[in-house]
């Protein structure tokens, strides 16, 4: 599985399920890292960095708050909110 959460903010992570090591096909990936900012505290600026993973790279943070996990590899990009491309996937059954 593919683990994404926006860089720098507090709010959901996004889990993309897979059954391969290979990473999500581009349009899987933008859809997460859309919902990993509207699902953040940093919706409200419109973009923002997303960091993503594959969940056997993450672990607790040791004495960490509730959440709080570390990266030992990860990828990120730059996503912009496009609100058409969220409602669509809102309606997405």
């Amino acid at each position: 599985d593919w683990w994404l959460h926006a860089s720098g903010h507090s709010g959901s992570h996004v889990i993309i399920r897979s059954t391969e090591d290979a990473p999500p096909d581009a349009d899987t990936l933008q859809d997460a890292m859309l919902l990993a900012l509207y699902y953040s505290k940093g919706r409200d600026s419109g973009e923002c960095e997303i960091c993503y993973t594959q969940r056997k790279y993450l672990s607790r943070v040791k004495n960490g708050k509730t959440g709080m996990v570390q990266m030992s590899k990860h990828k990120s990009g730059w996503t912009r909110f496009d609100p058409i491309r969220f409602e669509e996937l809102k309606n997405r059954k």
